[in-house]
């Protein structure tokens, strides 16, 4: 069945967003996103006739088979998971058991998290508003726990696209201020010495350290900007600079990305031995979690089977993208029981040295 909003012409007026779990240099070679190979492949996950796709997208016979062929050496046709608003719907439905037993399950958990969070300092000088998305959502469930999942529940290596290893979805996005699906995601920013990292669902709609332009930068330093990451590295360096004083231009503009409040900081500044401990934090929940998947992973699936993603995808390529359904559902359940207070931005930076 066709919906309405699945028709050629609705689909390239729809915005989508490209989402990728990587590490290292594993990428594509290829630019899909925001170009006409996004578009083919939501039409050919819909089953829509290849003279349909050719007329719609303006193209020869030479041309669509061009495009064909740079996915299939890409690595990406059939194999890319394309999640329309109708079956995200569906994937947030299959959540559903799991959440109230997750929630209980970091309940349990809650002092020993604490306990150990008291040994990071940063978390020691923060209100709970700076970190708790960070930490409940981020590194108890998402970034801190993926690898756990992967080990300990698909036990398998990332798939194999073009020599590269990565995780690869193309998901309709409602709003264009917010992460497609309301969900939750990291962003990290190397910079060398420093690393700066952005959690939460409103990354590229608010400005940030990460999102910070040319321009916005020029229009601080009232100069002629040439290496953004060197100007970045510089207010980072400013910022985390113990015996620095800073004065008021610079404060204003710490407001602005987020960094300061009333002249205090307000995001986490870890140094790298904190990393482990953060790895300890995951780890408290990390068994039990993955015992929970396991012994509910049947109407899992069920559905996979039954859906046209069995003819695209693995079953730990659908299953590692609904897993991000399913932590975003629980972060919305924490944020409304209070256990993470979310700042008005929606995001917490945070930063690595």
């Amino acid at each position: 069945m066709m919906l309405a909003n699945n028709t050629p012409e609705k689909i390239l007026q729809t915005a989508y967003e490209t989402k990728m779990i990587s590490s290292g240099d594993n990428s594509p070679t290829i630019k899909i996103s925001e170009t006409n190979l996004q578009y083919l492949l939501v039409m050919l996950h819909l089953r829509i006739e290849s003279n349909t796709i050719k007329t719609v997208l303006n193209w020869t016979n030479e041309e669509f088979e061009k495009h064909i062929y740079l996915l299939e050496l890409e690595g990406y046709y059939p194999t890319c998971m394309v999640i329309t608003a109708y079956e995200g719907d569906k994937l947030y439905n299959l959540c559903k058991p799991l959440i109230k037993p997750t929630l209980k399950m970091i309940e349990k958990y809650s002092n020993q998290i604490d306990i150990i969070s008291k040994r990071i300092e940063t978390f020691n000088h923060l209100p709970k508003e700076s970190y708790s998305l960070l930490l409940y959502s981020g590194v108890l469930l998402d970034f801190g726990q993926i690898d756990n999942i992967e080990e300990n529940y698909l036990e398998t290596e990332r798939p194999l696209k073009n020599e590269k290893r990565y995780y690869y979805a193309i998901q309709e996005q409602a709003q264009i201020d917010i992460g497609a699906f309301r969900m939750y995601g990291n962003t990290y920013f190397d910079l060398g010495q420093v690393q700066i990292g952005l959690y939460g669902n409103t990354r590229y709609s608010t400005l940030n350290l990460i999102t910070a332009n040319k321009e916005i930068l020029e229009e601080h330093f009232h100069d002629a900007i040439t290496d953004i990451n060197y100007a970045k590295k510089q207010l980072v360096k400013n910022f985390v600079a113990v015996d620095s004083q800073i004065d008021l231009n610079l404060n204003v503009f710490y407001e602005k990305l987020g960094l300061n409040q009333n002249a205090q900081p307000i995001i986490p500044v870890f140094k790298t031995t904190d990393l482990s401990i953060l790895s300890e934090i995951a780890n408290t929940i990390s068994e039990e979690l993955i015992l929970l998947l396991k012994e509910n992973d049947q109407p899992l699936k069920e559905y996979y089977v039954s859906s046209r993603y069995s003819m695209e995808i693995t079953y730990e390529e659908f299953f590692i993208w609904w897993y991000h359904f399913f932590y975003t559902k629980v972060t919305d359940e924490l944020i409304k029981q209070d256990v993470i207070k979310s700042s008005s931005r929606g995001n917490q930076t945070y930063i690595t040295l």
